[in-house]
Parts: C-alpha cells; sequence; structure tokens
C-alpha cells in the first residue's frame, strides 16, 4: 500500500530537531532518561523546562533508555508520535462505526485521514 511506503519512508528520515519544539522534546527526553530531571541540557546551566507539558518527553524518555545512542535512536523515538497517530485512526474507526456509518465508508474515511499531509507529517516527528 502506497500509504505504508510513505510512513516508512517518513520514519526513515534522519531529520530530528528542525523546528524549536521537537528539538526541545529531543534535549528534555534525553534529559529524562539520563536521570537528569525535566531540564533543557543543551542551554548553559541546564535550566529546567517550564513551558512544555513533559508526558511527551517522559515517553520519549523511555524510548531514549532503551535506545540511548543519538541520532540512531531517531527513527526508533518517531515511533512515539506514530503510535498517537494509529491509537487516534482506531478511534476514529470505532466512533464511526458507533455512529453507524457503512463499513467501507468508515474505512474510506480513515484511510483519507491517514493520507493527509499534516497526519504523514505530525504522525512522523517529534511532535506532538
Amino acid at each position: 500500500m502506497i500509504l505504508t511506503v510513505l510512513y516508512v519512508a517518513a520514519l526513515r528520515l534522519p531529520a530530528a530537531g528542525l523546528f524549536h519544539d521537537d528539538a526541545i522534546y529531543a534535549v528534555t527526553a534525553k534529559a529524562l532518561a539520563e536521570g537528569r530531571g525535566y531540564h533543557i541540557v543543551s542551554l548553559p546551566g541546564e535550566p529546567p523546562q517550564t513551558k512544555y507539558p513533559p508526558l511527551f518527553p517522559a515517553l520519549l524518555a523511555s524510548v531514549w533508555t532503551a535506545a540511548p545512542g543519538f541520532p540512531g535512536n531517531v527513527w526508533l523515538l518517531k515511533l512515539v508520535p506514530l503510535s498517537g497517530a494509529l491509537a487516534w485512526l482506531l478511534l476514529t474507526l470505532r466512533l464511526y462505526r458507533a455512529l453507524g456509518m457503512a463499513a467501507r465508508l468508515r474505512q474510506l474515511a480513515v484511510v483519507s485521514l491517514a493520507a493527509l499531509p499534516w497526519v504523514l507529517y505530525l504522525a512522523t516527528t517529534l511532535l506532538n
């Protein structure tokens, strides 16, 4: 399926930290994985992170602990937002079923959602 190829290709791209937010998520995940607290370890003095909530970096930190070698672990870190996107798509499918939508139509609707460029992008980058 074409969507599978696109998602795998996006996961395999080595890009991380292209924007401020994903860089902060990665840096704070690294700090949490290393037991240094919720700090921005890339800044002098390693100040505490006070802008972003810690759940997403904590999820990334669990992956970082299992595979600490950056940048080789980037594709594994990207599995966290991908898992969230897949859960969202499955819940959407269940919602459409509960609303009484025809099976073929609900499948088409969910595949159409998965094919949206923004869904593909957000599911395969370190943005939450």
